[in-house]
């Protein structure tokens, strides 16, 4: 090897250790927290060498996601090799797509894209992108097995992302944090769903003449009048943490804006944290507050789907949803639990419904299925569209949202390819 040659290989694996050191450490910490000056000291590499490859943080931040990308896409195209089922393909698949998004390990964007997409849209909609290119063998089999089945137009991307929504059960992975029980039985039952769907065979009347029967959670608890000084305060907190983040508000500004001193603040919530935690809490109470399901024996399945589907849409993929869940997920490596409970305070009036329906109709061997509340929560995940909304701007228009929902039925009832492919006719126009 020439010494030219030898310089440039160790140039190419000092570039590389710099782009792991960056990814794991906007991975710990988020993109908003970690400095140059740290990327520096932890990889060794000097901020000159960093500055003389990128002009700034966010040209790292972007060549680090997609090295990250890169290699995954790597690995991800040896599941298409050799022969084997088009059921057990998308099961590896979804088993790989779910191992990137939930361990800290493999090379994720999904958190980092939800926690920065306020700040730096334009920023984290490119690493989106760039991740859904790095699945781009899994489209060119959706596309061949469409054309298998007689459908002629390419695959949409949103039925591709679709399928990633499912692989990871949406926002679950980045909120929750709780992983499957069996994660390679999770990822057979997302290849399955996706492929065949729960009615295939479904009459489109049936149900609909059953005794009448509604399932629907009460409404939800009033959120209860706060002395007014308290009140203020929240909604500036609010704002605040809304507008700058966890870290980047100052509880200081807060109470200044507020007019609230230091002590009323801390008899109240105990700390910043405290604070954080009540204002999250009363801004998912304040929007399931809105959302109410009520489902009945006496509607078709398509129906009833779509009222659940339509209704999950409007208010999880609302621009003050979208605010908090962005605002939240920023903040889960540190407070997972706050997190979680977000997460499952704001689906629940959604889920429940739909589960206790689909129990009713698995019951009466209307639709096929071993798990309904596993199913209506993917049904929700499909409706509201994964974590495409959390990273998108702006928040889908009521049209859109209405295409969801019928998209989420096509899927979630005949398949990828059943009743004439419906889920590539239902999203062709998003292509």
């Amino acid at each position: 090897m020439t010494r030219d040659a030898d310089d440039q290989s160790k140039g190419s694996k000092r570039l590389n250790h710099l782009l792991v050191a960056a990814r794991h450490a906007f991975m710990l910490h988020g993109y908003q927290h970690v400095s140059v000056d740290g990327i520096s000291r932890a990889s060794g590499v000097s901020k000159e060498t960093i500055y003389r490859h990128f002009a700034d943080k966010q040209a790292l931040f972007r060549a680090a996601m997609q090295n990250a990308a890169e290699q995954f896409a790597h690995d991800f195209a040896d599941i298409f090799h050799g022969c084997t089922s088009p059921e057990a393909i998308l099961a590896r698949c979804a088993r790989a797509i779910y191992d990137r998004a939930a361990d800290i390990e493999h090379p994720t964007p999904n958190w980092l894209v939800v926690g920065t997409a306020d700040r730096f849209p334009e920023l984290s909609q490119a690493v989106f992108f760039d991740a859904l290119k790095s699945v781009a063998p899994l489209h060119a089999f959706l596309d061949k097995l469409a054309r298998e089945n007689g459908v002629e137009t390419s695959v949409p991307l949103t039925v591709l992302a679709q399928f990633g929504a499912l692989a990871v059960a949406g926002p679950l992975h980045i909120m929750a944090g709780t992983p499957p029980a069996d994660i390679d039985l999770a990822a057979r039952r997302v290849a399955r769903l996706f492929i065949h769907g729960y009615g295939s065979d479904l009459d489109d009347e049936s149900g609909k003449h059953a005794p009448a029967l509604t399932f629907g959670l009460p409404p939800a608890d009033p959120v209860l009048p706060q002395e007014e000084h308290i009140a203020q305060l929240m909604a500036v907190a609010r704002s605040h943490f809304f507008e700058h983040g966890y870290r980047g508000a100052s509880l200081d500004e807060i109470g200044t804006v507020a007019r609230v001193g230091r002590g009323t603040l801390y008899r109240h919530f105990g700390s910043k944290k405290g604070l954080f935690t009540a204002v999250m809490q009363k801004a998912a109470d304040n929007i399931v507050a809105r959302s109410q399901v009520h489902l009945s024996t006496d509607r078709s399945v398509v129906d009833n789907l779509f009222i659940a589907g339509n209704a999950a849409s409007a208010i999880l993929q609302s621009r003050e949803a979208i605010q908090l869940y962005r605002t939240v997920s920023a903040e889960a490596k540190a407070m997972p639990e706050v997190a979680s409970a977000i997460y499952r305070r704001t689906r629940a009036r959604f889920v429940q419904p739909v589960a206790q329906y689909l129990a009713w109709c698995s019951a009466r061997n209307i639709l096929s299925l071993d798990d309904p509340e596993w199913a209506a929560d993917q049904f929700v995940t499909l409706a509201s569209g994964g974590n495409r909304y959390l990273v998108l701007n702006p928040p889908p228009t009521d049209a859109e949202r209405e295409d969801a929902a019928r998209l989420a039925i096509s899927i979630f009832l005949y398949g990828f390819l059943g009743r004439e492919a419906g889920a590539v006719r239902s999203a062709r126009a998003d292509q």
